[in-house]
């Protein structure tokens, strides 16, 4: 199994991962519409209109996440990693784009 993944913003202080019914009515009552905008944005990368196997899917949606994070000029967006044990007090933490 590949490590999982998400887009979400630095305010949020829910788990896309355990907790997401709270995570996206932050989302939302935000104005984020983080799920949203990966859709677009994994549509626009993913111009093909063939079947995709899970795992290329899962490398398109993860690709669009780096891209949200890297040129997101207003720096509210970030990428963050499922763990499997919690590390103060939260089950995902953050991963650096470059």
């Amino acid at each position: 199994m590949s490590k999982q993944t998400a887009l979400t913003t630095i305010d949020n202080p829910y788990s896309p991962f355990s907790q997401f019914d709270s995570w996206y009515s932050f989302d939302t009552e935000k104005g984020y519409d983080s799920c949203g905008y990966l859709a677009r944005m994994n549509q626009v990368l993913n111009n093909d209109t063939t079947y995709l196997s899970e795992e290329k899917e899962e490398k398109l949606i993860d690709s669009a996440i780096d891209d949200i994070v890297k040129y997101d000029p207003t720096g509210a967006y970030v990428k963050v990693e499922k763990l499997d044990k919690k590390e103060n007090g939260r089950d995902f933490k953050i991963i650096k784009i470059e």
